[in-house]
């Protein structure tokens, strides 16, 4: 994973993944100070989470935009992005070993299957998306590089 820590794409992977996050809470918050503009981000949300209420959890008297699993993976990634900077041996780790990742969305499997609690979705969610950033971030970090030593090869 190189030595280097690349900052512009750091914040561009942390930026993205913040304005994500946010909008998990901004639905509620919208609802609840009457802003029907906040139904739009259930709608954006609805293809990719069952927006189940009884499997939500509630801010303001109002679901967040998705389930309490997508919640955790999408926090869990997150957590991923905003630690980068400190947990770079993990990231090596993880780069060295990708299939490796695999392994943390184990408990979230079997959550599936038994049916899991709240507390549970939302866990292993997080412990499942929270490798992940590490190799997004590699990935990234990567066609940022190519890009450069492309447009260096140009001029």
């Amino acid at each position: 994973m190189g030595s280097r820590f690349s900052v512009r794409p750091y914040l561009l992977l942390l930026s993205g993944t913040t304005l994500w996050v946010s909008c998990l809470w901004l639905a509620p918050l919208g609802l609840s100070a009457g802003r029907e503009e906040a139904l739009w981000l259930y709608v954006f949300f609805h293809p990719i989470c069952h927006q189940l209420p009884e499997r939500s959890f509630f801010l303001w008297g109002f679901p967040l935009a998705v389930c309490q699993r997508c919640f955790g993976l999408y926090l869990g990634f997150w957590l991923g992005v905003l630690l980068l900077p400190v947990t770079r041996a993990f990231s090596a780790w993880i780069a060295a070993r990708p299939r490796i990742a695999l392994v943390f969305m184990a408990p979230m499997l079997i959550d599936v299957a038994w049916g899991g609690l709240a507390v549970t979705r939302f866990a292993t969610g997080l412990l499942a998306a929270f490798p992940f950033s590490s190799l997004v971030w590699l990935a990234l970090k990567q066609f940022t590089e190519t890009i450069s030593l492309s447009k260096r090869k140009r001029t």
